[in-house]
């Protein structure tokens, strides 16, 4: 399978404009990877057998999204556990190219068991990357020659190694400093060399805002940053965590979702969150399903589901039908902000971190949303206190939120008060909340976990 992509010439960098010649394009990649997949991996075709399809059945769209099948996490570990067993790799049965030409090797953090290895780039697909990230800095009004600090994890994570090598093939001035180098180290360089962007996920930008001082003598303004992208957890498109970070660094903040297949998704400049926006049409096709029955949804205005994401050039380990386990909302309309006329992308949270209290179903991250509400009362910092195995949990739903300086015993009522109710108004849940002081609860540079098990 050839690359189409050549990076030479690409800046300015925007997507393609909607319409009847991107459809048609879209179609051609997706009948050329279906067929690539088809051919190059027993894996991906026992999964179209199955279906009773073939390459040649892909006359539109529309008939791919009818292929009743996903590819999710229990996919990939067996497909790479049967590589280890014939081949002695853990590459996976749905590698597509040959293993001497894959080029790069990005897994999973294996929090929960053996990391999977799943992204694999050949060089073409490194290319195909870097336009990703291409579109994605000229979003943000980032160029060649500009410089920019990656403070997300270098260890594996695919928007650390794997992004910086993107960021120099565009010929951006990349300081590869990673979240391992710890705050201190990373404001320490951002002070000498004076980047225009950041990489980092929220908690890291939240941690250089409240050392700052403390390390320099002087807030995180100082350091001149113009823009940060935050991937890796939620945060940024939270409008009360956004604006206190934009204050704080004097920079836009977008939130954003991209680091392999070409996918570039970010937030527009705007006081209100109208989600991730797609701004790479061209290089991956997402589809909706219901997620018990696994039948497509129809996008017609926000609608929600379980995404299926398949990749339109990649040659190593293509996602087909990728099912990464999150509830999504996606709008097809144009954003009212900004009139991008792609799809926008919301994070409702991961199906397997549903609580389901009293029959209604909770996301962790909405919680986190509601109390980020209430900054600068609270600083954002929250912890769901489980004492039964989940996803049912009995009511009233214990939270613990950190306030962000001292407060009286009649103003920690009232803000108890205040943040209980609001709970209960948005998401129709019972919560308790329990207060505690500013900087009690563990930080972390990478992704924070939401939920603390006193089982």
């Amino acid at each position: 399978m050839k690359s189409e992509i050549d990076l030479h010439g690409i800046w300015p960098a925007h997507p393609p404009q909607a319409g009847e010649a991107l459809e048609s394009l879209r179609l051609s990649r997706l009948q050329a990877q279906v067929r690539y997949c088809y051919d190059a991996s027993p894996f991906y075709r026992s999964k179209m057998d199955a279906c009773g399809a073939a390459p040649g059945d892909i006359k539109s769209l529309a008939d791919f999204g009818r292929l009743r099948f996903t590819f999710n996490k229990q996919d990939e570990r067996e497909s790479e556990e049967q590589s280890f067993r014939e081949r002695g790799d853990y590459l996976g049965m749905h590698l597509c190219a040959d293993p001497a030409d894959v080029v790069g090797i990005s897994a999973t953090s294996g929090t929960t068991g053996r990391p999977t290895f799943t992204y694999l780039f050949t060089d073409a697909d490194m290319r195909v990357n870097s336009l990703g990230w291409a579109r994605a800095l000229t979003w943000m009004g980032v160029g060649r020659g500009d410089m920019v600090m990656n403070a997300l994890g270098l260890s594996m994570w695919v928007v650390g190694a794997i992004a910086v090598s993107s960021l120099i093939q565009l010929g951006i001035r990349a300081i590869p400093v990673g979240a391992e180098a710890g705050v201190p180290r990373i404001l320490q360089l951002a002070a000498l060399l004076r980047p225009k962007a950041l990489l980092a996920t929220p908690s890291m930008a939240q941690r250089l805002v409240e050392q700052a001082p403390q390390v320099l003598g002087a807030d995180v303004s100082s350091l001149g940053i113009k823009a940060i992208l935050c991937c890796g957890e939620p945060g940024a498109g939270l409008p009360e965590v956004r604006r206190h970070l934009e204050r704080s660094f004097n920079a836009t903040v977008h939130d954003a979702m991209l680091g392999a297949y070409g996918v570039a998704q970010l937030s527009c400049v705007s006081d209100d969150y109208h989600g991730l926006h797609t701004l790479t049409p061209d290089l991956v096709l997402h589809e909706l399903i219901d997620p018990d029955t696994l039948k497509p949804i129809a996008i017609n205005g926000p609608t929600v589901g379980r995404l299926l994401m398949t990749s339109l050039q990649h040659q190593a380990r293509p996602a087909f039908k990728l099912d990464a386990g999150d509830i999504f909302q996606v709008d097809n309309t144009s954003c009212p902000s900004c009139g991008h006329a792609h799809l926008r992308i919301k994070v409702l949270g991961r199906a397997d971190d549903m609580l389901i209290v009293r029959g209604v179903n909770v996301y962790p991250s909405s919680i986190k949303d509601v109390v980020a509400g209430f900054m600068p009362q609270v600083t954002g910092e929250i912890r769901i206190v489980l004492k039964e195995k989940p996803p049912r949990i009995t009511p009233p739903l214990v939270v613990r939120v950190e306030q962000a300086g001292e407060l009286g015993e009649e103003a920690a009522t009232r803000l108890r008060g205040a943040i209980e109710h609001r709970i209960f108004e948005i998401l129709r849940v019972r919560a308790t909340i329990s207060l505690v002081p500013p900087m009690s609860l563990p930080r972390s540079t990478g992704k924070t976990k939401l939920i603390d098990m006193e089982i």
